[in-house]
């Protein structure tokens, strides 16, 4: 089975994995933020956003959300739970460098896993 994992629940990574996991029931989908506020709307029925559909899309097919305090947190959980290589997108958005310094902590801790 195929995995995503998103890193970000806000206007774009909400939406795009809402609709992966609707129309990929194939793909284990996961999100995660550091805002446990976001979190909670994501978990609620109120969504932090506005997009027509979106309500359907989530209680079709997007299930729930995590929440991790920050993204080093997630780089250091990749690392333990990773049997197999992975693919790890990072969107613009992000500060600078932070690709960098995700690319760190994997490649230093990587077990022989390539990312």
């Amino acid at each position: 089975m195929v995995k995503i994992c998103c890193i970000g629940v806000g206007y774009i990574g909400g939406p795009t994995m809402a609709v992966i996991a609707l129309k990929c029931p194939s793909i284990e989908v996961a999100v995660v933020d550091i805002s446990v506020t976001r979190i909670a709307a994501w978990n609620s029925d109120q969504l932090p956003i506005y997009e027509p559909g979106l309500d359907d899309v989530v209680n079709l097919g997007a299930g729930k959300a995590a929440d991790l305090t920050y993204w080093e947190s997630v780089a250091r959980m990749i690392v333990d739970v990773s049997k197999f290589d992975k693919i790890i997108v990072e969107k613009s958005t992000v500060l600078v460098k932070t690709a960098k310094a995700i690319e760190k902590i994997l490649t230093h801790n990587s077990k022989g896993i390539n990312y």
